[in-house]
C-alpha cells in the first residue's frame, strides 16, 4: 500500500477504535436510547457508519473497473476541504438519501464484526490500488462531489469523528438512561 494511504488507513482504523472505546462504556439499553422518535440511537449511528463504509467500498470497486479515470484537480481538493471543514463543525445535516436510514439496528457486536469484514476489504482494495490511480477521481460523495482516494479516506476519518461527537451528545441528552 502507498505510504500516504497507509497513514490515512491507520488514522481511519484509530478513529473507529476510538468510536468503539466510547461505545463500550454503555449498556445495551443506553446504546438503543433515542431522545425522540426522529433522533438516532448510538446503535443507529454505528449502523449508519457501517452502511456508509459498505457503500463507499462498493462504489470504489465499481469505479476502479473503469479503464480510465479523470484526474483529481483543484476543484476536488476544494470540495474535500469544504466537506471536512463541515464535518468538523457543530453543524448537522441529514444522511444522504442514497443511504438507507438505520431503522432497526442490530447488536453492536454483530455490526462490529460486519464492519471488520468491510475494513479488511477496504484495506485489500487500498493495497491493490495501482499507483497511477492515486490522483484519479474514484469516489463521488452525494453532496460534495468527486474525490481521489486520499480525499475519500479523509472524508471517512472525519465522518467517524463527526459521529463520535453525536454519540457524546446522545449520552448527554436529558432522559439518557443511567447505568445499572
Amino acid at each position: 500500500m502507498d505510504k500516504s494511504l497507509q497513514q490515512l488507513f491507520d488514522e481511519l482504523t484509530e478513529k473507529r477504535a476510538q468510536l468503539f472505546n466510547e461505545l463500550d462504556k454503555y449498556q445495551p439499553e443506553q446504546l438503543a436510547y433515542k431522545s425522540s422518535p426522529e433522533m438516532w440511537s448510538m446503535l443507529q449511528v454505528v449502523n449508519h457508519l457501517l452502511i456508509s463504509e459498505q457503500h463507499i467500498y462498493q462504489y470504489l470497486c465499481k469505479k476502479n473497473q473503469a479503464k480510465t479515470l479523470d484526474p483529481a484537480g483543484v476543484a476536488s481538493a476544494a470540495r474535500s476541504l469544504f466537506l471536512n471543514a463541515f464535518l468538523k463543525s457543530p453543524l448537522r445535516v441529514s444522511a444522504p438519501r442514497q443511504l438507507p436510514l438505520p431503522e432497526s439496528p442490530r447488536a453492536l457486536l454483530e455490526m462490529r464484526k460486519d464492519w471488520d469484514v468491510t475494513r479488511r476489504d477496504i484495506e485489500t482494495f487500498l493495497t491493490e490500488l495501482p499507483t497511477e490511480r492515486l490522483q484519479k477521481i474514484i469516489f463521488r460523495h452525494p453532496f460534495a462531489g468527486r474525490f481521489n482516494i486520499a480525499q475519500t479516506l479523509k472524508f471517512m476519518i472525519n465522518h467517524i469523528v463527526h459521529h463520535i461527537r453525536q454519540v457524546r451528545r446522545i449520552a448527554r441528552s436529558s432522559g439518557f438512561p443511567a447505568t445499572a
